[in-house]
Formats: structure tokens, C-alpha cells, sequence
């Protein structure tokens, strides 16, 4: 029975090279480049690996999420994207964009901008 599922998966996954692409305001571009791609019973995941001590918290996983797919769902439409904190062997899956996500993440780019042109002007 064992052996029966262990071939019946492994003829479910199968690697792909995941989709790279860029996600850029006024300020500043920021290459979005998972490391990982797979497809796992017939869906593409495109997997951002997450190698840090600290624990990835949702709201983070939530963003790079959609960094993701605002940079790659046009390159790579029907793929979900993930991110994969290592050291809490936790796949988070990006779900759907949410107005509110979108919101933060305006904010965060327009709270970077500033604080990069802050940096410039004391250079």
C-alpha cells in the first residue's frame, strides 16, 4: 500500500523554473524572484524560501505574497505563490489580494520612499 502512494505522488510533483520580474514605484524597483518552483497535482507554486532566525509572521508572508504575484501573476497567471519559512517548516500560501493588504503595501512602499530620500539629502 505504501509503495502505491509513494509512486502515485511522485508522479505529482515535478519541478518548474518559477517566474522572476520586478515590482517598482516612482522611488525604487525590487526584483521579486522565488527560488523554487513546483507543481504539485497539476498546480504551479512559485516558492520564495525564507532562511532567517526569526519567525516569518503572517502579515510578512502575507506581503511578500503579494509583492509576488504584483510582479508575477501576468508572467505566471494560474501559479500560486508561496513563501517558505525554513526553520518553522511552514508554507505560507498567498490566498487573494485584499484591499486592505494592497493599502499596507502602498503605505510601506510610500514609508520606504521616505525614508530614502531622507538618507539622500544627509549624503
Amino acid at each position: 500500500m505504501l509503495q502505491q502512494v509513494a509512486k502515485k505522488n511522485q508522479n505529482a510533483l515535478n519541478w518548474f523554473d518559477p517566474p522572476k520580474g520586478e515590482w517598482s514605484t516612482a522611488e525604487f524597483q525590487l526584483s521579486v524572484n522565488p527560488e523554487m518552483g513546483l507543481i504539485i497535482d497539476g498546480q504551479k507554486h512559485a516558492i520564495k524560501m525564507f532562511i532567517n532566525k526569526n519567525k516569518l509572521s503572517r502579515l510578512k508572508a502575507q506581503m511578500g505574497g503579494l509583492l509576488m504575484s504584483k510582479a508575477l501573476s501576468i508572467k505566471a497567471p494560474n501559479t500560486k505563490f508561496s513563501i517558505f519559512d525554513i526553520k518553522q517548516k511552514q508554507l505560507h500560501t498567498f490566498a487573494a489580494p485584499s484591499e486592505k493588504l494592497e493599502y499596507l503595501l502602498i503605505g510601506e512602499a510610500a514609508h520606504l520612499s521616505a525614508m530614502l530620500s531622507a538618507i539622500r539629502g544627509n549624503e
